[in-house]
């Protein structure tokens, strides 16, 4: 069985600047969502909460509002309120740069080959292992909500989806994995209000290994193709169209895709 959350084991693995944060910071067994708790408000029995761990969770969610298959005690669901001040728009780039504190994370906890995928989905062998949400709570705060696959029950796991125990042939440590979390993710919150996206750009180009590959993306009912060219200072995604003109992507209802071309049967095309 996989070990539970526990807060005094995740403060033995925080350095000393970072352990009082776990003042504010609750575990549930379960809970609807741990981003939506934090949005709300994230008080509980009277006290105030800026990070928020859960078990397991009943409407797990990821971006454009797809579910998040959160099972109990198998994976990790953190979230994490941080005030910002200014506007929405200075936001602009933070998905990516904690897609980039995760990679490293992982990256040094000891699983190779991890990938960044546009805005902010990370990959192992194009399969997907982690996610990232962020909305926008009360009183210009952001919640920063991560759902990691740790070690998914059999009878879940899925050809598009691959969790850590897969990758590294172990079971993961789930206490010390979200304390490494939680610590890289406090430095880099406070780092980006400082700095914004520019000091994590040359960690994303490090993971981003989908540049120069052809792509699709999707907004709705309009679907353009082209080459993928990176993202720009802002965070925005570049695409390169078969006629030549370069566009640029905000993340927001936008999804990005691998557009892989058979060479086989011409104009065959599968999507991951």
């Amino acid at each position: 069985m996989n070990e539970l959350l526990n807060l005094t084991k995740i403060k033995t693995y925080l350095s000393s600047d970072c352990r009082h944060y776990l003042e504010n910071a609750i575990i549930f067994d379960e809970i609807a969502s741990t981003n939506l708790f934090l949005t709300e408000g994230g008080v509980h029995q009277g006290k105030q909460y800026s990070i928020c761990l859960a078990e397991s969770q009943t409407q797990g969610r990821g971006r454009l509002n797809k579910s998040w298959v959160s099972p109990f005690g198998c994976n990790l669901y953190l979230s994490v309120l941080q005030h910002f001040p200014g506007t929405p728009a200075q936001l602009s780039g933070l998905s990516l740069a904690i897609a980039t504190v995760l990679a490293e994370v992982l990256t040094q906890y000891g699983a190779q080959g991890i990938q960044l995928k546009w805005p902010n989905d990370v990959l192992w062998q194009n399969r997907k292992l982690a996610g990232i949400l962020i909305e926008l709570g009360r009183h210009q705060n952001a919640v920063i909500g991560i759902g990691l696959n740790l070690a998914m029950p059999d009878e879940l796991k899925q050809d598009s989806i691959v969790d850590l125990a897969e990758i590294m042939k172990k079971t993961p440590e789930r206490n010390k994995l979200a304390a490494q979390l939680i610590e890289n993710l406090l430095k880099a919150l406070e780092q980006f209000k400082q700095k914004g996206l520019q000091p994590f750009l040359s960690l994303w180009k490090h993971y981003d290994k989908w540049v120069d590959q052809p792509v699709q993306v999707l907004m709705g009912a309009e679907t353009v193709e082209g080459q993928y060219l990176g993202v720009d200072e802002k965070g925005c995604m570049i695409l390169q169209t078969h006629d030549g003109v370069k566009r640029q992507f905000f993340s927001g209802e936008v999804s990005l895709r691998l557009r892989v071309i058979s060479p086989i049967v011409k104009n065959t095309r599968e999507y991951f």
